[in-house]
């Protein structure tokens, strides 16, 4: 063995675990990561190359991906491009992010440092990550420069943006600009072999579109961990013993009246207070932040960055109303420390604000020169900052310690899921949750929860093994463009909730006899496994659940007067125990009055193999889309 053998030993064996190891020492959650990480391991040992992993906004997918690049390097993969959307300020956060992980025993390079290596540093066989944005020019120059490196994978942050063709639908066209070099510099499928694992918030356009030819049947799930605030707390389907645990506060659905945004600014300057009050006054304040989000125009963001600095203005110099502005904050001040049952008085809240107002900052970003403002604005160092932006906070930056969230941009016409579950910047870790506030018009925010509650149907189907894309009046599923039409249809709102199983001895009884409620005789079933998960997904089960009432009573389990739903007809295919042109369930429900006022109706179904499989329909008013390419 050579002196160099001696010296490289083992140094850089065990990268995930050392990486875990730390964030355990940190006090993190490791769960969620490491089993993400091992699905996937998983999926690729068996050969899959194009899978997508699904995670909530802003509930930890960058660590995630930082623990799978360890993984991977544990397991020699050699070459890792890390892609991410055309925005400076997001490949600059990420790319920070991995470069402080002492663990990773590589430097990661951004696509320019690749550019600039000695050409012999090109040609090694040495494993690399590289960043690269999604920008046409760059892609191009970086595929050129890295045609000598092997073993690609492609780790796409934010995947289901810019990557799908857009040109799916356009008989003779190469596909669009991005989706076609980026599966030119992962040699991905369908044209190679390369491995791509895509990152996602919102998977459902990739699905529809077909991107790299993944399979939602091989997807990865992420779970989120215990301190995260999500879609179930800012939109809980069902409601709350007490209301919403946050604070919601419902703007006008019309006009722009400058004085909701003044008053939302003066109550996030109280809770910010009352924060660092609450617990002992720290040595140093802790700083919060408000992110206003009304337009996408810049001209809109300068007239609201010159509300915010006109109110500012009067609280720093003391100066026309600011005893109009004392009062009002008195007032809300002892609003909330009332509702909290808190040991402050409201006068402190005001002392603390005057004395520390003059560490304030108004950041706009969205600008030409904001690269900054964004870092700034994300990780908080004044007291009180405010942040004034448009498109760029509605993907992929996550927003340390953020208090407020006055968020009033409209749409016209029908929210697009992949689009406004992405602008969900209030989620995340929020320690302070009871003391947060959404501003945010009434009917976008009935659009916006009816919105993920869709998406999160949708999800669960996926879950079950039969993804179907639901969507209402108020929302779609995607952009048409992405939609590859040729292989998906619009579907009634019915669809399958597992797998086939054989049906265990004297199980058709159970339904026929038992007294329990439909939900809790399936849960039952599963907990002595009679019924297996692959064959009623818990999470189905969950959702089901959560939409409906306590009682039970909109729920329909339907059978024959001899057990299960024999499925003999002419148009059934017997091995999926599914009928071919669907519609199983309207078809046996037809004429049933028992059936109509259901707003979840069950269906175990069988064939002639002694095998079952349960079907579901519900009446929610949804419409569906259904990828049938597999």
């Amino acid at each position: 063995m050579s002196i160099l053998d001696l010296i490289n030993g083992d140094e850089q064996a065990n990268v995930y675990q050392r990486r875990l190891n730390t964030l355990k020492k940190q006090g993190r959650q490791t769960e969620h990561i490491s089993n993400g990480v091992t699905d996937v391991m998983a999926k690729l040992s068996k050969g899959v190359n194009s899978l997508v992993v699904y995670g909530e906004p802003q509930s930890g997918k960058t660590e995630f991906m930082i623990a799978l690049v360890c993984r991977l390097i544990d397991e020699g993969r050699k070459t890792i491009f890390i892609v991410m959307n055309d925005n400076t300020e997001l490949e600059n956060q990420n790319y920070k992010r991995f470069k402080r992980v002492q663990e990773i025993p590589i430097s990661p390079l951004k696509y320019q440092e690749f550019l600039d290596l000695p050409e012999s540093d090109k040609r090694s066989e040495n494993t690399k990550i590289i960043f690269c944005r999604k920008n046409g020019n760059n892609l191009r120059k970086i595929i050129k420069e890295a045609r000598f490196l092997k073993d690609r994978i492609v780790l796409d942050d934010e995947a289901d943006f810019a990557s799908p063709d857009t040109k799916i639908n356009k008989e003779g066209d190469s596909p669009s600009t991005i989706n076609q070099l980026l599966g030119e510099l992962g040699g991905l499928p369908p044209k190679g072999s390369g491995v791509y694992i895509g990152v996602t918030a919102t998977p459902g356009r990739l699905d529809l579109n077909n991107t790299f030819l993944n399979d939602s049947a091989e997807w990865v799930f992420l779970k989120s961990h215990s301190r995260y605030k999500g879609r179930q707390f800012f939109f809980p389907i069902k409601e709350q013993d007490g209301g919403l645990k946050y604070i919601l506060t419902r703007l006008p659905e019309q006009g722009d009246d400058p004085k909701h945004l003044k008053q939302a600014f003066l109550r996030y300057l109280v809770r910010a207070a009352i924060l660092n009050l609450k617990d002992g006054l720290n040595e140093v304040p802790i700083a919060y932040s408000m992110l206003v989000h009304t337009d996408g125009k810049t001209n809109s963001h300068i007239a609201d960055m010159k509300q915010l600095q006109k109110h500012l203005s009067v609280i720093k110099n003391q100066s026309g109303p600011i005893e109009a502005y004392l009062t009002y904050m008195k007032s809300e001040a002892e609003r909330v420390i009332t509702d909290k049952g808190l040991n402050i008085n409201s006068l402190e809240a005001l002392k603390f604000i005057l004395s520390n107002i003059s560490k304030s900052t108004i950041l706009q970003l969205n600008h030409k020169n904001d690269k900054a403002n964004v870092e700034e604005a994300c990780n908080p160092n004044d007291t009180f900052t405010i942040a004034v932006g448009g498109n760029i906070v509605s993907r992929g930056l996550t927003f340390d310690r953020l208090l407020t969230f006055f968020f009033s941009r409209g749409v016209k016409g029908k929210l697009q899921q992949n689009t406004y579950i992405q602008r969900a910047r209030m989620f995340g870790t929020r320690e302070y949750s009871e003391l947060f506030e959404l501003c945010v018009p009434g009917k976008l925010f009935e659009d916006w929860a009816d919105c993920f509650t869709d998406h999160e149907l949708s999800l669960r189907s996926a879950m079950a093994g039969d993804y179907v894309h639901i969507h209402s009046a108020s929302n779609r599923p995607s952009d048409s463009s992405s939609i590859d039409k040729k292989n998906t249809i619009s579907a009634r709102s019915e669809w399958l909730l597992g797998s086939v199983q054989e049906i265990p001895p004297h199980f058709e009884e159970k339904f026929t006899s038992s007294n329990l409620r439909p939900l809790d005789l399936i849960e039952s079933l599963l907990a002595t496994n009679e019924l297996l998960n692959a064959t009623f997904n818990r999470n189905f089960l969950d959702f089901i659940r959560e939409t409906s009432a306590d009682d039970q009573s909109d729920i329909g389990i339907v059978m024959s007067e001899s057990g299960f739903y024999l499925l003999d007809r002419t148009d059934a295919d017997e091995e999926t125990i599914t009928r071919k042109r669907g519609g199983l369930v309207a078809s046996v429900i037809k004429g049933r009055p028992k059936y109509m006022d259901k707003l979840h109706i069950i269906m175990p179904a069988k064939n002639n193999r002694g095998e079952m499989r349960f079907h579901y329909k519900n009446q929610l008013g949804k419409k569906v889309l259904k990828n049938i390419i597999r």
